[in-house]
């Protein structure tokens, strides 16, 4: 008759169980656990070893070719189902980088997308802003045409009339008084039109805002 070596079966004592049951670092490696797994699922596999890129702020395609001034890009891109109000890293939208660049071409096809005119940045500036800064005469009198509003004020209280006095751009600031800027706005600071047209130094700015009626 054989007989058969008796198997002892290792059974955790109560004390072991207990002792697991309440280990401070579970729930920890339950987590890691879980958010290793989930990495593993999501990660994606790109050909040939490419490294995945992930866009913020836009598609680089429609961003470039506003900057370019490529129309045909950027309605070939809109019927691919591209969104031309999409934005840059830096808030602008196809308006302002189009305005700050002189695609007046871009700008028109844009304006019959219904495109934002006075889409404001991350700073709150628009595309009248960055024109009164920039020092561009005609761009301003064709954003102003176009319907911007004069009187906006950016993330600082600054309306545009007071980036041109700054700025001491008289052609400019004379053709947004034309346009109805209103001279008694003040910024966040209370500083008047006539406070940044004083800190520009620049001759004939102070004289037009003081015979425009500003204060």
């Amino acid at each position: 008759m054989t007989h058969m070596s008796a198997q002892l079966i290792h059974t955790p004592s109560t004390s072991q169980r207990t002792a697991k049951e309440n280990d401070p670092m579970k729930p920890q490696r339950i987590a890691l656990a879980l958010l290793l797994a989930m990495t593993f699922l999501i990660t994606p596999v790109t050909p040939n070893n490419a490294v995945a890129q992930t866009v913020i702020g836009g598609d680089p395609e429609m961003l470039t070719a506003f900057q370019r001034g490529d129309l045909p890009k950027v309605k070939s891109l809109v019927i691919r189902g591209d969104n031309p109000s999409m934005t840059d890293f830096d808030g602008r939208n196809g308006i302002t980088i189009a305005a700050r660049n002189g695609h007046y071409h871009i700008l028109d096809y844009l304006l019959q997308l219904s495109t934002p005119i006075d889409h404001q940045d991350n700073i709150g500036n628009t595309a009248l802003f960055w024109a009164s800064e920039d020092g561009d005469y005609d761009m301003v009198a064709y954003l102003l045409d176009k319907g911007a509003s004069v009187d906006i004020r950016n993330g600082r209280g600054l309306t545009p009339v007071m980036t041109a006095a700054r700025a001491g751009y008289l052609d400019i600031l004379e053709l947004l008084i034309d346009h109805g800027a209103d001279l008694t706005i003040r910024d966040y600071t209370g500083r008047s039109p006539l406070d940044w047209a004083r800190d520009s130094r620049t001759p004939g700015v102070e004289q037009a805002l003081i015979q425009a009626g500003a204060q």
